[in-house]
């Protein structure tokens, strides 16, 4: 089961106005996913690379006669700890990081991932490279499509998945597409969670296989 953190921007505008000598002056203010190898870590966007934020509401911030509102945002934070349904675990692993790629300025890649993991460096090297450039995903990411446990204990559990990935588009702040790559379709996944003292963490995420081999 996970949980949402909401997080409310408030934005007001102030404009201070001065006069001196029968003329004035003012002066204006100024005011962030991946796909696996063989898969140690992906390239473009998605960690080898469901979904989605769920937005909140917005917030009116009104100063004098100006009002301006930031929608707020839900971030799915993966709430696994005590969890043994490993398909729910994956899930929700997987939706934290669509949505941190899709987010790069709120996301942290230690929520869902173990630094244990060989796509951990390229997930961090994506996200700081979007954080730097003012980009995001704008695409969906992974869609799990099964899950199968074949082993499990307490602490571990190995899984294989079949997970589909949208077609990948990366914007840059004003919404002009940088980045885009075909989707990839349905294909095998051995990976491999870890509980930690914070939940569980993806520590292995392995393409088996050819792309497209669950189609």
């Amino acid at each position: 089961m996970k949980r949402l953190t909401v997080v409310t921007v408030l934005v007001a505008l102030v404009v201070v106005v001065t006069a001196c000598s029968g003329s004035g002056t003012s002066t204006p203010s100024l005011a962030p996913g991946t796909t696996p190898p063989p898969v140690s870590a992906p390239t473009t966007s998605s960690v080898p690379t469901s979904p989605s934020v769920t937005s909140a509401t917005t917030a009116p911030s009104v100063v004098g006669s100006t009002t301006s509102e930031v929608p707020a945002v839900s971030i799915p934070i993966p709430e696994t700890e005590g969890e043994t349904d490993f398909a729910d675990i994956w899930r929700e692993l997987i939706e934290y990081h669509n949505w941190a790629f899709q987010n790069p300025e709120l996301a942290d890649v230690d929520i869902y991932m173990s630094e244990d993991c060989e796509c951990y460096a390229n997930a961090v090297a994506i996200l700081e490279e979007y954080r730097a450039n003012g980009w995001r995903e704008t695409s969906p990411g992974y869609t799990v499509q099964s899950v199968s446990v074949d082993l499990s204990t307490s602490t571990v559990a190995l899984m294989t998945v079949v997970d589909e990935h949208s077609p990948l588009v990366v914007v840059d702040a004003a919404g002009n597409v940088v980045r885009e790559k075909e989707r990839r379709p349905k294909t095998f996944y051995d990976v491999r969670v870890r509980l930690t003292e914070a939940g569980w963490r993806i520590v292995e995420w392995f393409q088996r296989g050819a792309i497209g081999d669950a189609e």
